[in-house]
């Protein structure tokens, strides 16, 4: 699971690890999950992906229109589950659903 915002997301240092993570997280066969969020979550996920992982997205949203309209997110994680319930539930699932946490240039999200 990862996650982050704010002006980190467009240092391209951060980009570039998030990238690399992903990578590493799909090399050594495990699964991606993350917000299915834009920013370095998303970097993360196409590192994943070019490395032949597999990608799962968590959003807030309840449907694909309300995740790309309303959220303004991408959609391309292998599988996305909606949870229609906002941020707040959605972490509670991503954190539920994951082995490991892995924070890269952390924002306001994970203080929650």
């Amino acid at each position: 699971m990862g996650s982050a915002s704010g002006p980190q997301t467009e240092d391209p240092h951060a980009r570039a690890a998030a990238h690399k993570l992903g990578e590493e997280i799909a090399k050594r066969g495990h699964i991606l999950i993350n917000g299915a969020c834009p920013g370095l979550p998303h970097d993360a996920l196409l590192g994943a992906e070019e490395a032949g992982g597999l990608t799962i997205g968590v959003s807030p949203a309840f449907s694909e229109y309300e995740h790309v309209n309303e959220y303004l997110s991408p959609h391309d994680n292998d599988i996305i589950l909606y949870t229609g319930q906002g941020f707040m539930e959605r972490d509670i699932i991503n954190i539920r659903s994951s082995d490991g946490i892995i924070i890269v240039g952390g924002g306001i999200g994970n203080a929650q």
